[in-house]
């Protein structure tokens, strides 16, 4: 039995403390969404006034920070998918309720605000920015003709994406050269494809328990060439080459969770939830964005928020989740 290091140990505490966040994350998220769900005045009055405030005030923060670029990127992109979740309990209004004007208006405005922002962060990255022009496309479908959205599609069509990235990665980490336009500085990069062809290197010689946390900058001559290069740039081949293909397979098992926990309730945000989810994922595949705790902890919110059921209240027979949709 090998015994880890001081700094074995830090490395195999990035990969712990991702779990936590997303499960704390997924929590929070639920906490949000029963509470912008429940009918009481003063507690809806002060959800979708206060939290698209905060989500303002988050992205203008991470705007003005240090943060790795890709990183606010990916808070970019999970911003607006919190701010289109807002706009859905916003605008759906329970029989009988009503919203005073300035106070929907003021909500409208702040969330719309926060996704304007949280846009600007995703332009922080090439692959961001393509993903969240997609998102927001998917998000005004959601909002605009819910009756076109179906959970089971939305779910099908998130866990695809995300298939499908992986199938690209490896495919291309397994590539001897890539074409001269894959590796133009506007794309991958040339450094991407080294970066994968050592992590898969080391995965394939330690395949069921990878070369331990922290192995792939010692193994890799290019990881250790320039500080931003310490990772490998993909979080499946991270995980596969430190800790074997085990630790991938569960990677991949997170990932579908999310979707499936995306799409437990409402058919609107469940396809803004996997959207997001999926995206992130797809993004990770290019990229090492797990490791930050602020992108770690959003992606649970939204994905918790997506999946929370509606609260019932007392002598209600129906919830507004009482007939299926698939």
């Amino acid at each position: 039995m090998t015994v880890l290091g001081g700094r074995e140990l830090a490395e195999a505490g990035r990969y712990l403390a991702a779990p936590t966040l997303l499960a704390g994350g997924v929590l929070l998220g639920r906490l949000a969404g029963h509470g912008v769900e429940v009918r009481s005045g003063a507690v809806r009055a002060a959800s979708v006034l206060l939290l698209p405030a905060w989500l303002c005030l988050l992205a203008a923060g991470v705007l003005g920070s240090s943060l790795y670029a890709n990183a606010q990127a990916a808070v970019g992109l999970q911003i607006v998918a919190l701010a289109a979740l807002l706009l859905t309990a916003v605008l759906h209004r329970g029989p009988g309720e009503r919203s005073p004007g300035l106070l929907l208006a003021g909500s409208v405005l702040l969330a719309v605000l926060a996704a304007l922002l949280g846009m600007v962060l995703a332009g922080r990255a090439q692959a961001a920015f393509l993903l969240v022009i997609v998102m927001v496309v998917l998000a005004v479908l959601a909002l605009a003709r819910p009756a076109l959205v179906r959970r089971r599609v939305s779910a099908g069509l998130g866990a695809a994406a995300i298939g499908a990235a992986l199938a690209v990665v490896l495919a291309l980490a397994s590539l001897t050269a890539w074409p001269r336009w894959l590796g133009d500085q506007h794309s991958l990069s040339f450094a991407r494809q080294l970066l994968w062809k050592d992590a898969l290197e080391l995965w394939g010689s330690h395949p069921l328990v990878g070369g331990g946390p922290g192995s792939f900058y010692d193994s890799s001559p290019i990881a250790r060439s320039e500080p931003h290069l310490y990772a490998a740039h993909s979080s499946v081949l991270q995980a596969g080459s430190e800790l074997g293909t085990p630790a991938a397979l569960l990677l991949l098992a997170v990932l579908v969770l999310g979707v499936l926990l995306a799409v437990r309730a409402d058919r609107t945000r469940a396809l803004i939830g996997v959207a997001a989810w999926s995206a992130l994922a797809v993004h990770s595949m290019i990229d090492h964005l797990y490791e930050f705790p602020m992108v770690v902890l959003l992606a649970g919110i939204v994905i918790g928020w997506a999946g929370a059921r509606p609260v019932r209240r007392a002598g209600s027979a129906h919830g507004p989740e009482a007939r299926p949709d698939r």
